[in-house]
């Protein structure tokens, strides 16, 4: 395979690897360093998870992994905080795997790893050759592989056991919320229009002049929808989306009558001339026409808030099970007593 094939190849497949999150990708990669660390190295210990020991050798490999490339001007307090953050994600990532291997979501782990490499490979022309090449180029194992795909199947299987247990939105929780937020669905008053401007006053009288007289006017805009709402004002259909300003031209044309040339109206250096062709009073949609996609985003809504009560849960369970050296103690740790760093409740970290 050429360098620039490689090269192009290696670029998709991180691309496709990040379906799964810039997390769960950095997690992945210093678990599989705990694992093989566990246990061995210099016989030192800086912490267990819940039956998995983590060694001095394995955090100071990670160390210096997720420093590559970085310039420690600070030297020591730099080189500490990038052991810190080592550290949290090689306890992130046994969390992971742990809970999903307890709540007994997880194949074997070379059925795991088949499937997984039976998905990557699709995106190989060349077969497994190339995906082992691609592989290789990454600076990773394809034991590594097989183990990033353990960690991905526990992510999305325990997203998936959340969200399956959340009940469907039914029709009364549908109509309740249509009616407390109806102002929501409000369609606001729509008017046609066709535009054109000229430089100067004189230049849109005569365009006025002619097309009153119905002549041929050149330079005619294509027909527009405009909405009366607050900026921004869009344009549609999509000719293109332009911003309208809020000033006099809106003014003008939610005042003009249908059917009736009107202007010229000054808009910054331009002269303006229109026509009102239709208009769509205001309105509020329907329940029946806001039904589909009112029960999605509620759902997701719901999903959103079980998976935040989950991973809150899910980490007050493991910070229990973490035990640390101490010099290794931080916020994962049941030793740990200092002030909290607010994490996101949306994100398994």
């Amino acid at each position: 395979m050429s360098a620039a094939k490689l090269e192009h190849r290696t670029a998709y497949f991180y691309a496709a690897r990040a379906f799964y999150g810039a997390l769960t990708l950095a997690v992945t990669l210093v678990y599989l360093g705990a694992v093989a660390g566990c246990g061995g190295g210099d016989g030192s210990t800086v912490a267990r998870v819940e039956g998995v020991t983590i060694s001095r050798a394995t955090l100071d490999h990670w160390v210096e992994v997720m420093g590559s490339g970085r310039r420690f001007a600070n030297g020591g307090a730099e080189r500490a905080a990038v052991r810190k953050e080592a550290l949290s994600y090689l306890f992130s990532a046994q969390w992971l795997v742990g809970e999903a291997r307890e709540r007994r979501l997880m194949g074997r782990p070379r059925d795991v790893a088949r499937a997984f490499i039976k998905q990557k490979l699709a995106a190989f022309p060349g077969g497994k050759s190339e995906y082992e090449e691609v592989v290789k180029a990454s600076g990773r194992t394809q034991a590594d592989a097989n183990f990033e795909a353990e960690v991905n199947t526990a992510l999305a299987r325990l997203r998936e056991m959340v969200t399956a247990r959340q009940p469907r939105i039914s029709s009364a929780e549908l109509s309740s919320y249509y009616t407390r937020h109806r102002r929501q669905f409000w369609m606001p008053e729509r008017r046609e229009v066709e535009i054109t401007n000229r430089k100067s006053a004189a230049a849109a009288v005569a365009v006025r002049r002619a097309w009153s007289a119905r002549r041929k006017v050149a330079l005619l805009a294509k027909r527009y929808w405009i909405e009366r709402t607050s900026p921004p004002r869009h344009l549609s259909p999509a000719i293109r989306k332009d911003e309208l300003e809020t000033g006099p031209r809106e003014h003008a044309i939610f005042s003009a009558r249908p059917g009736v040339v009107t202007g010229p109206v000054r808009v910054r250096v331009d002269y303006v001339v229109f026509k009102v062709m239709k208009i769509e009073p205001g309105r509020y949609r329907s329940l029946a026409e806001v039904r589909g996609g009112l029960g999605l985003r509620l759902s997701r809504v719901r999903d959103q808030q079980a998976l935040a009560a989950f991973i809150e849960r899910w980490r007050t369970k493991w910070i229990e099970r973490t035990s640390c050296s101490t010099g290794y103690v931080i916020q994962k740790c049941k030793q740990y007593r200092g002030p909290r760093t607010p994490e996101s409740p949306a994100s398994f970290s």
